[in-house]
């Protein structure tokens, strides 16, 4: 039954990330490893943006692609610059297709 329901929250987080694709999050950067920053967005998700911000800081974030229920995004400088993450790849067909069924 526990498996179950992990299952559950896997997709259910993966619908969610999926969503935020093309809108933007204000993240609090935790810490950064392998050229990327990762962070916590105001909507609890886990967000990965390129580039080596400053951890303890918030930044606003463009969502571009989501992976296994965290956001991929770039970051919105204050000089209008943003650098984007390719740790991951875009939302899958078949995470496209899930969304779908769950909204």
């Amino acid at each position: 039954r526990s498996a179950a329901l992990h299952e559950l929250d896997a997709e259910i987080r993966a619908v969610f990330a999926a969503s935020m694709i093309g809108g933007e999050l204000e993240a609090l950067i935790l810490k950064n490893k392998a050229g990327c920053s990762s962070g916590l967005a105001g909507n609890f998700l886990n967000v990965t943006a390129a580039g080596r911000l400053k951890p303890g800081e918030f930044y606003r974030i463009r969502v571009t692609g989501s992976q296994n229920g965290s956001c991929l995004g770039e970051a919105l400088l204050k000089d209008g610059a943003a650098g984007s993450c390719v740790s991951g790849k875009p939302e899958s067909p078949g995470g496209q297709e899930l969304r779908k069924n769950l909204l």
